[in-house]
């Protein structure tokens, strides 16, 4: 998040913090969520697309001097919503293949 903080013109630390609640939400989340299959990445990963997207209207409220609205309603965000939701089943296909690399939360050290 910081590192595309300081690439956009948006104000330092909305993609930090956006990206930080959407991490929260989803390690808060991670017992529920079935990555077995290979439709449900595609439908978690569309709804966490979708998700930020609300998120950045919230934070329009917050920095009322930049825009995000005309993100959320343009082809730009339709793309990325769409190469999201097609590339998720891959990606967690993908990172399957390295078990050891992620700590399921039973297993983590305090």
């Amino acid at each position: 998040g910081l590192i595309i903080d300081f690439m956009s013109a948006g104000p330092l630390g909305l993609q930090t913090l956006l990206r930080t609640i959407i991490g929260y939400s989803l390690g808060f989340f991670n017992r529920l969520i079935n990555t077995s299959s290979f439709f449900f990445p595609a439908l978690y990963i569309f709804l966490i697309t979708v998700f930020k997207a609300l998120l950045f209207i919230v934070f329009s409220f917050f920095f009322p001097q930049v825009s995000v609205l005309h993100y959320v309603f343009s082809l730009s965000f339709l793309f990325e919503l769409l190469m999201n939701t097609i590339l998720a089943p891959f990606i967690f296909a993908f990172l399957k293949l390295f078990p050891y690399l992620i700590l399921k939360p039973e297993f983590q050290r305090l």
